[in-house]
């Protein structure tokens, strides 16, 4: 999940392009111009700056007030991590810690998201939830008609989304990068884009289509495409320049979550077992601020100077308007006096409100906790219980808890496992998904250590039918019926 800055991006065999633009007989039309410098580990120009961030760390620590946190981390992320490429660092000061790390936290990726396309659908409908609870309903719309190429008279109009994909394509937003994507892993040989395909084609589509969102109508119009099919610019007045891409690149990752680039760390990802502690979860600190702030703060500004107010302490502060009068709440009629930032906000609880109740009655419709009836019922309701409680994640406990834990030590429980069960041979006492009776429970552990393609050829066939099965899912909830009663 990053997006390249400015104009210029990472393309093959580690060469750096850089969008220009010059003028034509046709208008303003875009070239691609090639930095000659392989494997550069920044984008070009970034070096020249390092005078910038020296000089910004000797002003906090002249200043009055305790900048030591953002000296070390001018110093840490953005001088060493990030301009110097310096490698992370390890806790014992041993390369063999940073090796053991990436090779648990490399593996632990592989098994959770490769070849996943179960884990890519869940990531599209929240990152889907996420952009419509911020866009709101309009943008949200527009974006993906752009996208896809829907005029207004609801026809499909192939220049329309062709314009977004050049769009997209000459400012180099979110580059084809599996290693920024998946975790700063490594990720970058042709058998990691074949695995991670779902994760990384989902990632474009959640992103890509929320930055068209972002782009105003004025925006939108100022490219056309030219006679040769290449992007032109018909309006510079209006055109984006690289701070307006920044910006809107930046408000899209305080939505779908930050630090999965060099460029965008956190403090903790400097060391190597950062790396591990944070994997799945870069997100979780975004969600965080959105909805709780920063050090308890109501309203906060990123790097760009717009303003974000807390949706939780916002609604919080404005529920007393609405306890009388729903129907003001619902139609938005007391937001006119709010500020801007606390109007969206109150958008974005409100939305949110909304989709968790239409995603809490098809929960119901499918059959509530009692389950489905057949075994596809059942799925299509663990599917929409899961969601639902992605979607309340701040009161679903269970899954808050198992965020806490690091995903690569369960790896490294899971591979020790495996030798001890294989050496010892242990075996089912009775049947297992992994196993029938008797067979060895070394089978289980195989299973934990494989994509989810593979683990499937490694579970069993329940012996029961689904006659069976479906008798013994209604026995189950007439019994816990009589206990409710």
């Amino acid at each position: 999940m990053v997006f390249q800055y400015g104009t210029e991006y990472l393309g093959a065999g580690g060469q750096f392009k850089s969008i220009q633009f010059k003028n034509t007989e046709k208008g303003k039309e875009s070239m691609i111009v090639t930095n000659p410098r392989k494997l550069a580990q920044n984008f070009n120009g970034f070096e020249n700056y390092k005078f910038m961030v020296d000089g910004a760390m000797q002003y906090l620590r002249g200043a009055t007030d305790d900048n030591n946190n953002s000296v070390k981390y001018l110093k840490d992320v953005v001088m060493d991590r990030f301009i110097m490429g310096k490698p992370k660092k390890t806790l014992s000061g041993y390369e063999a810690e940073k090796k053991a790390v990436e090779t648990l936290t490399r593996w632990t990726m592989v098994i959770g998201l490769g070849v996943n396309f179960t884990a890519a659908g869940f990531n599209i409908a929240i990152g889907k939830y996420n952009a419509w609870r911020s866009l709101g309903t309009k943008k949200f719309m527009k974006a993906h008609m752009r996208v896809f190429g829907i005029g207004q008279n609801g026809l499909w109009d192939h220049r329309m989304a062709r314009k977004a994909q050049l769009i997209l394509e000459e400012y180099g937003i979110l580059t084809y990068r599996p290693e920024d994507q998946l975790e700063d892993a490594s990720h970058d040989t042709l058998i990691d884009r074949l695995l991670f395909l779902p994760m990384t084609q989902a990632e474009k589509w959640i992103q890509r289509a929320q930055f068209v969102g972002e782009l105003s109508d004025e925006q939108w119009n100022a490219y056309d495409i030219g006679a040769n099919g290449k992007l032109i610019i018909v309006d510079q007045a209006n055109a984006l320049n690289p701070d307006q891409v920044s910006r809107k690149v930046r408000s899209v990752q305080n939505v779908q979550g930050r630090g999965y680039s060099e460029a965008d760390q956190r403090l903790l990802q400097v060391y190597a077992v950062g790396t591990m502690v944070m994997q799945f979860k870069r997100w979780f600190p975004t969600y965080l601020v959105d909805r709780l702030g920063k050090a308890g703060y109501r309203e906060y500004i990123d790097d760009f100077g717009k303003t974000y107010a807390v949706t939780v302490s916002t609604f919080a502060k404005q529920t007393g308007k609405f306890v009388g009068n729903p129907i003001a709440y619902i139609q938005e009629k007391e937001f006119d006096n709010l500020s801007r930032a606390e109007q969206q906000a109150m958008g974005k609880f409100r939305r949110g409100q909304v989709g968790i109740a239409l995603m809490g009655m098809l929960f119901l419709m499918s059959g509530g906790a009692e389950g489905g009836n057949s075994d596809e019922d059942e799925a299509v309701n663990n599917a929409l219980l899961q969601f639902l409680g992605d979607m309340l994640l701040g009161l679903n406990l269970p899954k808050l808890i198992y965020m806490a834990t690091m995903p690569a030590l369960t790896t490294l429980v899971n591979i020790l496992y495996l030798v001890s069960q294989g050496l010892g041979g242990a075996e089912y006492t009775r049947d297992s998904k992994y196993g029938y009776r008797c067979e060895k429970k070394s089978r289980r552990y195989l299973a934990a250590l494989l994509p989810a393609p593979l683990r499937s050829t490694l579970a069993r066939e329940p012996k029961t039918s689904a006659k069976v099965r479906r008798y013994r899912r209604e026995k189950r909830r007439r019994i816990e019926k009589r206990r409710g009663n």
